[in-house]
């Protein structure tokens, strides 16, 4: 794989010596963007924004052509996995992600079904799509949440100021906690052990390089970046 022409990032991740601090933005493509808002406003949903290969390659490319920056950032979400697990996420506006189908009783948990990536093909779609616009300009950054944060989001239905469903299972029912991050492990790196396939990690960072991984500790949303390829 030939190193791209801005290796800065890469070579930073890998502890080599660099000219400078390599910089990349959390929400790199967001509303501070007038071009973003206005791709947003075509779409007519943020669900849509991140489901179609053309547009997301567009946000992604967008921060470049204002700023200097050592890398561009998949325009995605971290829900899209529990999504393909039949969950059915939407988005409310100035509220942000809902699950119609939230896991809400044993029953549901029981019935959780590890995620088809067939269901996913547009988030590789758009990988392939950013990377042939990005003609190895920089690396792409891709990412996805840890189980357990996937489960907070499962669980309570959503985004909340305190996550109060989550942390009244870890306490009454730590085995439906353990069960609600089990599944998404074949599709996420955070739970990690020997025998798992991780195959969405391993498609996303196969094609996008690096895999950015985000995870919840007490509440607070904390991330990590590990390099995956020079």
């Amino acid at each position: 794989m030939t190193a791209p022409r801005n290796d800065t990032l890469l070579r930073a991740l890998r502890r080599e010596p660099t000219a400078y601090t390599p910089i990349w933005l959390m929400r790199q493509a967001g509303r501070y963007l007038p071009e973003y808002n206005a791709a947003r406003s075509r779409a007519g949903s943020f669900m849509r924004l991140c489901s179609d290969p053309d547009l997301a390659t567009e946000v992604t490319l967008q921060p470049l052509e204002r700023f200097p920056l050592d890398a561009a950032i998949l325009f995605s979400d971290i829900l899209t996995v529990p999504d393909a697990m039949g969950l059915g996420l939407y988005f409310v506006e100035g509220e942000g992600p809902r699950f119609k189908r939230p896991l809400a009783d044993e029953l549901v948990i029981a019935q959780l079904a590890v995620p088809d990536l067939a269901a996913l093909h547009y988030v590789f779609d758009a990988v392939r799509s950013i990377k042939r616009a990005l003609d190895n300009r920089v690396p792409l950054l891709g990412f996805a949440g840890s189980p357990f944060t996937l489960a907070c989001y499962m669980i309570e239905g959503g985004s909340s100021a305190d996550f109060a469903r989550v942390r009244q299972m870890l306490y009454a029912r730590p085995d439906l906690r353990s069960s609600s991050c089990a599944i998404p492990r074949t599709a996420s790196p955070g739970g990690r052990r020997r025998g798992d396939d991780l195959r969405y990690l391993g498609r996303v960072a196969r094609r996008g390089r690096i895999p950015n991984i985000f995870t919840r500790v007490h509440g607070d949303s904390h991330q990590r970046a590990a390099c995956s390829g020079g």
